[in-house]
């Protein structure tokens, strides 16, 4: 059987690396790491070329790494990175990567939510505005809404421990194609990681988190009149 995958996407800044380490490290699971650092250690310029370069290296890492590792890995970042990058530098990407994207085997996406202080980085190109991260995390939502995905939030073991729990739903589940049991949830502060939704922000039942807590608030009002 096929190593299952977990991925840990989103802006910059919003600690994709340290969650993948911490992963990685409870769940006895290989990581992998972003190779756009490696590529672009010793160069500040950059153009399509070098950006193409470096979504076929990451997926050709990807591939070596999945077909020779079981249960499971743990990959920093994936094409959904190169793509949102792209649109960001240089306007729509090609169809070989969009295609290429589209064929990636299931695997759970860890989208990181942009609410943690910013870090500064020679890489980093945002700067720290948040009107942007915000922007960019959108485009996440967008481009993931029918991958299984959860949002993680919340600061230091707090973030890792969602994290953890949505890993271990996921390794328990047997998804067959890209969208299959699709785990859109927002998982932070309030929330758990119980039950695969199908699409958006959606539980199992198909009802959104805040109608649910809304629709219950109201029963028991009513209950109290």
């Amino acid at each position: 059987m096929p190593a299952r995958i977990i991925c840990a996407t989103g802006p910059e800044s919003t600690g994709k690396t340290t969650l993948c380490q911490g992963l990685a490290e409870v769940l006895g699971a290989p990581w992998l790491g972003e190779y756009a650092r490696a590529y672009l250690a010793e160069r500040r310029d950059y153009d399509a070329g070098d950006l193409a370069a470096i979504a076929r290296e990451q997926c050709r890492r990807e591939d070596e790494l999945v077909a020779r590792s079981a249960p499971a890995v743990v990959l920093d970042t994936d094409l959904s990175v190169i793509l949102i990058w792209w649109r960001a530098k240089f306007g729509e990407p090609p169809d070989w990567l969009v295609r290429r994207f589209e064929a990636l085997p299931p695997r759970l996406y860890l989208l990181c939510r942009p609410d943690l202080p910013w870090q500064p980085d020679p890489l980093r190109e945002t700067g720290g505005d948040r009107r942007l991260l915000r922007a960019q995390f959108a485009e996440y939502q967008r481009l993931l809404r029918a991958r299984a995905v959860v949002v993680v939030r919340g600061r230091g073991d707090r973030r890792l421990a969602l994290a953890r729990q949505a890993a271990r739903r996921w390794l328990d589940d047997r998804p067959t194609a890209p969208g299959a049991c699709a785990y859109n949830r927002i998982v932070g502060p309030g929330a758990n990681a119980t039950g695969w939704g199908q699409d958006g922000d959606r539980m199992g039942r198909g009802e959104k988190i805040g109608e649910r807590r809304g629709g219950e608030e109201a029963k028991r009002k009513q209950g109290e009149k």
